[in-house]
């Protein structure tokens, strides 16, 4: 996908050298294609990727009990065991069942739909403190680098 390579080549410079280039184009193409299944912006999902992974599955817990491309918490986003429903009090996911990237989108749409702005919502994704959105800068890195991706994305 034409689009991954761009971003990869914006991200870093010599991505043709990067060991994991094949990995970061199949979670970018995921990413996009997930994020379009669930109607939720590309650019967004995948600035929350990069900053999150640097655009890698990240299939091992980190020690936070967060997995995946995009970082989540597999117990509050993850279908439980043997359901496939989820509701919003949900503190039983299954890791080993999970699908980190369509749960990954899943949970930013969520916050996305929850807050009246993206600004909110990546800071409610973040767990930050939802009154300091402003000055946050997982957040207003978040905000810069989808602009970025959205400018590539239209090409």
């Amino acid at each position: 996908m034409l689009e991954c390579a761009l971003i990869l080549q914006m991200m870093l410079p010599t991505f043709s050298e990067d060991p994991l280039f094949v990995e970061r184009m199949q979670v970018c193409e995921e990413i996009i294609n997930e994020a379009q299944t669930q109607n939720v912006p590309q650019n967004i999902a995948l600035a929350v990727a990069w900053q999150e992974s640097n655009l890698t599955f990240q299939l091992k817990d980190n020690g936070y009990g967060v997995y995946g491309a995009m970082q989540i918490k597999s117990k509050y986003w993850c279908l439980p065991k043997d359901s496939d429903k989820w509701t919003p009090s949900n503190t039983s996911g299954d890791a080993q069942t999970c699908d980190f990237i369509r749960r990954g989108i899943f949970s930013l749409k969520y916050y996305l739909k929850r807050f009246p702005s993206v600004q909110t919502s990546l800071c409610a994704y973040a767990g930050a403190d939802l009154n300091n959105c402003s000055s946050h800068s997982y957040t207003l890195r978040t905000i810069k680098l989808s602009r970025r991706f959205q400018k590539l994305l239209l090409k």
